[in-house]
Parts: C-alpha cells; sequence; structure tokens
C-alpha cells in the first residue's frame, strides 16, 4: 500500500482548515502576534500534501503506461 494518497489527503485537509481558520480569525491573530501563525503555516502544511499527493498520481501514471 502507497502511503502517500493517504498523507497527503490529511495533510491538504489540515492545511486548508487552518488557511480557512487564518482567514476568518485574522484580525485577532494578527493584533496578538503580529504575524498570522495559522494562515502561513496552513499554506505550507497544505503544499505538502499536495506535493505528496502530485508524487502519488505521478506514480499511479506510470503504472499504467
Amino acid at each position: 500500500m502507497d502511503i502517500k494518497l493517504p498523507l497527503g489527503l490529511i495533510f491538504t485537509i489540515i492545511g486548508l482548515l487552518l488557511v480557512g481558520s487564518g482567514l476568518v480569525h485574522a484580525g485577532e491573530v494578527v493584533q496578538k502576534l503580529q504575524f498570522n501563525f495559522n494562515l502561513w503555516w496552513g499554506a505550507v502544511i497544505c503544499l505538502f500534501g499536495l506535493f505528496m499527493l502530485g508524487l502519488h498520481f505521478k506514480k499511479s501514471q506510470k503504472k499504467t503506461h
């Protein structure tokens, strides 16, 4: 079993949730921390998840050819 698919899905979903939280609570977070940590860290996690999904689908396409 290839672990890239479930790992990519989990990280992408968690990243999107963090980005959403960062957008909804942007004013509160920026006032306290001077940095929207949820928004940026969520984007990093989401990009990692999309990278893992990309690796999974790239490998799947090679098998079919």
